[in-house]
């Protein structure tokens, strides 16, 4: 199924769309980008930001463009769409072109501020030099479907020095696989590393074997505190793995990625109890979340929960289990269990009855089901929004799922 696509190892990817657009309206929205100094075999951070002048915009897209004989860019959902409950869908329309649909169920206005970041990886032989990303083709909705004239421009990533200069791996580009942010790291977390060389130039797709996940990919590996990371997927640029359950307890951990025997990359990193991720349908972090109804079809705008009934939502980022979680092993598919930290949940801001939040059968250990029954008194929509508590935290918010009347 779609959803379990980052635990099952997928690039970071989205389908694409197509838009039908009316005739132009009005001037005065920038689409602008942050220039940035590497070295050959690094990794850095581009944000790309909307000023909208006072318009209200709901929907935009644009295309990207780059070298990409001399770098890869993977795209990650900004802020500003988040906050404004939109989805992320993409296209490749040449090697160096992606286009990029930013939109959602609703009208509700993208505000000013980060659209999208960008990781951008230099390859290892990348010459020093300019190189040119830009965005293009932009065209932009407002609320009522009319749309409005959007300009563009363009980044510079200057590459100089030597491999090794700036590192290939950074913090920024640590992100949970359930959300596609940054930040603190969670025992038993599903994570994806993006950077620059950490991983095979071959893809490898793992599978569990004799009831657990490997934790070397070809001749990649990933340690926490010097214990071994369960490997999903890893290549050249993206690695998907999961904190050992090992660091419990601790409030930093060390992350490390070695090729070959060699250390590649070294960080520091903060960690927590807990910080919720809901797995989305798509994919892409925002948006619509995967979600199973009562009858186990998957939940979409054109087949939405009742009022009443129950849906089971996938998330990572809840901390450890009672029983206690084992890093890296497949739950059989009887096995249950609970969360150590107390859970909650919304929906359409509305508190939400869980019937059930423990560790999600036959999935690998880390990734949690939560059964949570829709309030009879939410109003139907196709995006209604979904809060899931662990704890001290909550899910990232722009996430919703569909409920239909009862």
């Amino acid at each position: 199924m779609s959803q379990y696509r980052l635990m099952n190892g997928g690039r970071i990817r989205s389908i694409g769309v197509a838009m039908c657009l009316a005739p132009a309206l009005a001037f005065g929205i920038q689409v602008s980008l942050n220039s940035a100094a590497l070295s050959p075999a690094s990794s850095g951070i581009v944000t790309v930001s909307c000023t909208t002048e006072n318009h209200q915009v709901s929907g935009i897209q644009l295309d990207l463009t780059y070298d990409s004989s001399a770098m890869s860019v993977s795209v990650l959902p900004g802020s500003a769409m988040r906050l404004a409950a939109k989805a992320l869908y993409s296209a490749d329309i040449s090697p160096n072109q992606h286009r990029l649909v930013i939109v959602g169920l609703n009208r509700t206005p993208i505000a000013d501020g980060p659209l999208l970041t960008l990781v951008v990886n230099v390859g290892r032989t990348a010459p020093a030099g300019a190189y040119t990303v830009s965005v293009g083709n932009l065209v932009a909705t407002s609320p009522a479907g009319d749309t409005i004239d959007i300009s563009g421009s363009s980044a510079t990533i200057t590459v100089s020095g030597q491999a090794g200069d700036i590192a290939p791996l950074q913090s920024g580009g640590v992100l949970s696989a359930g959300s596609l942010l940054p930040g603190a790291v969670v025992p038993g977390e599903v994570v994806t590393l993006l950077g620059a060389g950490i991983g095979p130039e071959v893809p490898v797709i793992m599978q569990a074997s004799g009831g657990s996940w490997p934790v070397t990919a070809s001749d990649t590996s990933v340690k926490f505190d010097g214990v071994p990371a369960p490997l999903l997927y890893a290549s050249a640029n993206q690695i998907n793995a999961v904190a050992p359950y090992e660091i419990l307890g601790k409030q930093a951990t060390v992350l490390t990625v070695e090729r070959g025997g060699n250390q590649v990359s070294s960080l520091t990193l903060p960690a927590v109890p807990s910080v919720p991720a809901l797995f989305t349908l798509d994919g892409s972090g925002t948006g619509q979340v995967a979600a199973s109804n009562q009858d186990g079809s998957i939940n979409t705008p054109v087949n939405p929960a009742s009022l009443g009934s129950w849906v089971i939502l996938y998330l990572t980022g809840a901390g450890q289990t009672d029983p206690a979680g084992i890093t890296g092993r497949v739950l059989g598919s009887t096995e249950v269990g609970r969360l150590l930290l107390a859970s909650g949940a919304s929906i359409g801001g509305h508190l939400a009855e869980i019937l059930y939040a423990g560790p999600a059968p036959e999935l690998i250990s880390g990734v949690m089901a939560v059964i949570v029954r829709i309030p009879s008194n939410a109003s139907p929509a196709w995006a209604t929004p979904v809060v899931i508590e662990i704890g001290n935290a909550v899910t990232p918010v722009g996430l919703w799922l569909s409920v239909g009347p009862g």
